[in-house]
């Protein structure tokens, strides 16, 4: 249920271009992302659970995420590529947890402001 297209919104993914600093152009995708609220990740991750968002799909959906890559969530990238993504609000924060028929990926905003969107 929680992978319904209905669910989907939009964000854009910039790779990390492998040992290097900078990233692929935004690639659009629409996934199932919410912020983090149940007890056990309030509990796992302190005050700053608000600063986390859950991106809930299939392994295929997730195997194009890896740890560093930055989104531009609630933030639209810039029109003239930046290779730094000075601009992206979240990163990838660890690799993607998969089960047999399941993903999560966790974002993590990148500014300091400690809010829900």
């Amino acid at each position: 249920m929680i992978c319904l297209k209905r669910n989907k919104r939009g964000f854009y993914l910039c790779k990390k271009i492998p040992n290097s600093t900078k990233f692929d152009k935004p690639m659009f995708y629409k996934l199932n992302y919410q912020p983090t609220n149940s007890v056990g990740e309030r509990l796992t991750l302190g005050e700053d659970y608000t600063m986390y968002l859950k991106i809930k799909c299939t392994p295929n959906e997730a195997s194009n995420f890896n740890n560093g890559d930055k989104c531009y969530v609630y933030k639209n990238p810039p029109i003239t590529h930046d290779p730094l993504c000075k601009e992206a609000d979240y990163i990838v924060n660890g690799n993607p947890i998969s089960t047999i028929n399941q993903s999560e990926i966790r974002l993590r905003k990148l500014s300091g402001k400690n809010e829900n969107h």
